[in-house]
C-alpha cells in the first residue's frame, strides 16, 4: 500500500512499474478530478500517474454486446523532496477496442486527412 513519505522508487516497486498508460486506452490519464475532494482537485504539488487494466477481472460483454475491460489509474502527488504527500485512484470500466476497431478509426483519421489535403490541393 502507497503510504505518505514513501519516494518515487518506492511507489514503483509496490506498483511494479514506471509510471506511465499501460493500457491501450489513451483517455484514463490524466485522472479526471472531479469526483475527488476539492482539496486534492486543487493540489498543485508535482504528482506521477499510472493507468492499467486489473489482471484478475477478464474481458467481459455488456447487454449491447460491447467487449469491456477494467482498469484502474492512480495519481501520487509528492512534495519538493520527492516524498508522498497525497494519493488517489480511479476505476474504469471502458470498451476494449479491438484491433479492427482500432485499424478502421486509423483509417477513418487517414481518410479525412487525404480528403482535406485534397479540397486544398483543388483551390
Amino acid at each position: 500500500m502507497i503510504q505518505v513519505g514513501m519516494s518515487l522508487g518506492e511507489v514503483e516497486a509496490i506498483l511494479g512499474c514506471r509510471p506511465g498508460n499501460y493500457t491501450d486506452n489513451s483517455d484514463l490519464l490524466p485522472i479526471e478530478m472531479d469526483p475527488y475532494s476539492l482539496h486534492q482537485q486543487q493540489r498543485r504539488k508535482s504528482f506521477k500517474e499510472w493507468a492499467t487494466y486489473l489482471p484478475e477481472q477478464p474481458t467481459h460483454t455488456d447487454s449491447m454486446g460491447r467487449i469491456l475491460r477494467d482498469s484502474i489509474g492512480v495519481r501520487v502527488w509528492f512534495d519538493e523532496h520527492g516524498k508522498v504527500i497525497d494519493k488517489c485512484r480511479m476505476g474504469y470500466t471502458y470498451h476494449f477496442r479491438s484491433i479492427s476497431d482500432r485499424l478502421r478509426e486509423w483509417l477513418e483519421r487517414v481518410f479525412n486527412r487525404l480528403v482535406v489535403m485534397t479540397a486544398a490541393l483543388c483551390r
